[in-house]
């Protein structure tokens, strides 16, 4: 029984993403998207964040149905996928299967980037629940290295620490919507 206890404790503790601090947190997020990991990084974001993330895709899954199409669905869930399917998944099952379209999307453009670690650079904290950690980040695409300084904005949440989804991605939605409109628009 002991080991039983024991099994389910160590489960547990593995399916959930702990930050004891703003730069862990946010090292970890970084690192796990430079790496595509987005099951472990949908365990570093704010909940109500992957739930308005949610909120806005579950808008996209439905709009395309009622234009009669199914792209990001099947994009997203797999070509057996039903609208029901996206909207009764969990907000981090959204994010990881969107992510995933959209880092396919990348790769259907041929674009090879080679991403190099993260290097922390320090932090500016506004209060003791909120904290930016600034990192440099370094892409390779063909010859040529780009550096970018990225501002993760972590937030307290009990004794851990959870990164505030970037507006970057929060835009995905946005350009997608976009995107449908344009494509709905064109004869």
């Amino acid at each position: 029984m002991r080991r039983a206890v024991c099994a389910l404790c160590v489960t547990l503790w593995a399916a959930t993403a702990y930050a004891a601090d703003p730069q862990t947190a946010a090292m970890d997020y970084i690192t796990a998207l430079t790496q595509q990991d987005f099951a472990h990084a949908v365990k570093l974001i704010r909940a109500s964040d992957l739930v308005e993330y949610k909120k806005t895709f579950d808008e996209l899954f439905s709009a395309e149905a009622a234009a009669g199409k199914k792209d990001l669905l099947v994009a997203a869930f797999g070509p057996d996928a039903k609208l029901s399917d996206a909207l009764n998944a969990k907000p981090d099952e959204v994010f990881i299967a969107t992510m995933n379209v959209v880092m396919g999307a990348v790769k259907t453009a041929n674009m090879k980037l080679a991403v190099q670690p993260a290097k922390y650079l320090g932090k500016v904290t506004e209060d003791e629940h909120l904290v930016h950690v600034l990192v440099r980040t370094y892409t390779k695409l063909g010859d040529s290295t780009t550096s970018r300084v990225e501002v993760v904005s972590t937030v307290a949440e009990g004794s851990d620490w959870k990164v505030v989804l970037p507006d970057q991605l929060k835009a995905i939605g946005q350009v997608m919507r976009r995107q449908m409109a344009l494509r709905a628009a064109k004869p």
